[in-house]
């Protein structure tokens, strides 16, 4: 009876490892904006552990039009499942590589940048899904035009965040 026991505790542990490590969603789909070309994508950085209370995520805008576009930038914590969202469990920033917070860019014709999404856990001691919706608009695009992404972030709560 001993056995199984540790068997079974053993597949738990492992089964809740695997649960942490790749519950999260590391590369983002990309989405377009058919009017102008652009596509934005990211990835998570992969230093980062789903039990920091900052992770990082890079963004990657690129502009497939013949022309030099400025994109404006914006986020909102968003619902994952269609529930109520719960309150300040996670906040985000839209920076650059040296930090500063931004809400725009410039983007040359048919090149790419990249910038930062980084995550701030409000309460490490609370296990929940996270989505975060980043959304970049050409300002010579309609209103309707803009292509956006969703990083849904694991946050494991006390019980693996020693």
């Amino acid at each position: 009876m001993k056995n199984f026991y540790l068997k079974s505790f053993l597949l738990f542990s492992f089964l809740l490892i695997q649960t942490c490590v790749f519950g999260q969603v590391e590369h983002g789909q990309k989405t377009q904006d058919l009017s102008t070309g652009s596509e934005l994508s990211f990835y998570k950085n992969s230093d980062d552990i789903i039990t920091s209370k900052k992770v990082d995520y890079f963004v990657e805008l690129k502009n497939g039009s013949r022309d030099s576009q400025v994109y404006e930038l914006s986020g909102a914590i968003i619902s994952c499942d269609g529930s109520a969202l719960k309150k300040d469990v996670v906040k985000f920033e839209i920076l650059n590589f040296e930090g500063d917070s931004i809400n725009s860019v410039e983007v040359l014709a048919n090149q790419t940048i990249k910038f930062l999404v980084r995550t701030i856990k409000s309460d490490m001691t609370k296990s929940s899904w996270d989505c975060i919706e980043i959304r970049a608009k050409a300002e010579s695009s309609s209103k309707d035009n803009v292509s956006s992404i969703v990083i849904k972030q694991l946050n494991p709560g006390a019980s693996t965040s020693k």
